[in-house]
């Protein structure tokens, strides 16, 4: 009898031991653990404020989702063991899960290997803004203008995505730009050019007035002349109308004796 006690203890111990781990490996494949063969690991890191991005947020290629972000660190935390400058300590490495679903592996051809080929073709990793809510997301596209993409002082653990400025971004570099600029022109001078230039178009046109009425009694000259040539012009051209001969000579021949009564 004992020994059937110790036998159905051992069964109800057992079968509760199984329902623990089927529990157990239930939540961990819930939770995406158990779905980590289906993803792609890929990072990239970002020199300006990552605000409104978080753990968990989308990564969109071409507006359709293809991943989440799974961390967010500064690049002297992920790595240590390289020596890091004040952009570098102050950079902020994203860490992506990629999902394979999202290209399509052919023959051979895995996710990675696109990836890749994305990259070399240009891809790169830009921090978009999500309407007025303040959230971000990450979005993966291939910019319409070349990116220079700068130098990091480590090897990355997984597939490197070059970052890309935002709109927002580039649009803040412009007008810091254009400000540094204005600050930086001598207005004095740029006026005192203008005055000058405006003071010799001033000149030129008192010479040019002034030439005007000293050749006035020679241009009336000029004119006279010209309207007297146009009227011996016509006077030819009615001329010639009458009597085309003139053309050969000078004026008709005198009349012959015989015909002269």
């Amino acid at each position: 009898m004992a020994n059937d006690n110790h036998a159905n203890y051992g069964k109800i111990g057992f079968a509760i031991l199984a329902g623990t781990l089927a529990i157990v490996c239930s939540l961990v494949y819930i939770a995406g653990i158990g779905d980590r063969g289906q993803e792609v690991m890929a990072e990239s890191y970002f020199d300006t404020s990552v605000s409104g991005l978080s753990v968990g947020s989308n990564v969109d290629f071409r507006g359709v989702k293809i991943g989440e972000v799974k961390a967010i660190d500064f690049a002297s935390f992920i790595y240590p063991g390289h020596k890091h400058d004040e952009s570098n300590r102050q950079r902020i490495v994203v860490t992506m899960a990629l999902s394979r679903k999202g290209f399509r592996e052919d023959d051979g051809y895995t996710a990675e290997m696109i990836i890749k080929d994305l990259v070399s073709h240009g891809l790169h990793a830009t921090i978009s803004s999500s309407g007025i809510t303040g959230l971000s997301h990450i979005e993966l596209q291939i910019p319409d203008t070349p990116v220079e993409d700068k130098q990091i002082p480590w090897r990355s653990r997984y597939i490197l995505i070059p970052p890309a400025p935002s709109m927002m971004d580039s649009l803040s570099s412009a007008a810091t730009k254009l400000m540094n600029q204005i600050s930086t022109m001598d207005f004095a001078s740029a006026w005192s050019n203008i005055s000058v230039c405006a003071e010799n178009a001033a000149s030129v046109t008192k010479k040019v007035d002034v030439l005007l009425e000293s050749q006035a009694s020679s241009i009336g000259s000029a004119i006279g002349n010209m309207e007297e040539l146009s009227a011996s012009v016509k006077e030819l051209s009615r001329k010639l109308e009458e009597n085309p001969s003139l053309i050969l000579r000078s004026q008709d021949p005198a009349p012959l004796p015989e015909t002269s009564w």
